[in-house]
């Protein structure tokens, strides 16, 4: 993400050194891709009844390495 930051920083993105047809056009497709994802994850979110996914095998994915329900301490279980 920083170097995103940085790379706009230097395009003039950041600063206002474009012009403004360039930020309308990037914001129009901003919310092009981010209602529709959005209204997506509304319904099935609805659909879902609200429910929270458990893990289908027993495992989580915990930042990048899976650890088996076994291994973890029940707290994390207890609400589901």
């Amino acid at each position: 993400m920083m170097l995103i930051g940085m790379g706009l920083f230097r395009a003039g993105f950041l600063t206002g050194k474009l012009s403004l047809r360039t930020y309308g056009i990037i914001a129009l497709l901003g919310y092009g891709i981010g209602v529709p994802l959005g209204i997506v994850m509304v319904r099935e979110t609805m659909r879902s009844g609200f429910d929270v996914p458990r893990p289908t095998n027993g495992c989580i994915c915990l930042s990048t390495r899976s650890a088996c329900a076994s291994h973890l301490p029940t707290p994390l279980y207890s609400s589901f």
